[in-house]
């Protein structure tokens, strides 16, 4: 299955006055999925990110404009894909920098 079904619960929606970002980073974590790289144009109007999930080995991009539809309680769906080898490049490379490895 490459969906990944994220929503903020009761907590989370009042954390994510102080810090939207960092409660959907905790929110990934227990999906065992984590960002990576730089944000980047979707549109010329939309920015995005990617998400990583260690479990299932899939890419998905996370449009930054989902994180208000997560912060009024929505669930949102996203459909993953199979890591490209520029995706596995930049996803090692982000590994040897957390280890402090150049």
């Amino acid at each position: 299955m490459n969906e990944l079904k994220l929503k903020f619960d009761e907590y989370d929606l009042e954390q994510a006055q102080q810090d939207d970002i960092l409660v959907l980073s905790d929110v990934l974590f227990w999906e065992d999925c984590y960002f990576y790289g730089d944000s980047y144009c979707l549109t010329n109007y939309e920015m995005g990110h990617s998400i990583y999930n260690c479990n299932a080995d899939l890419v998905y991009i996370f449009p930054w404009s989902y994180l208000d539809e997560l912060k009024q309680g929505k669930e949102i769906t996203l459909y993953g894909h199979e890591p490209s080898d520029v995706d596995r490049e930049i996803l090692r490379d982000d590994l040897l920098d957390g280890w402090g490895i150049s």
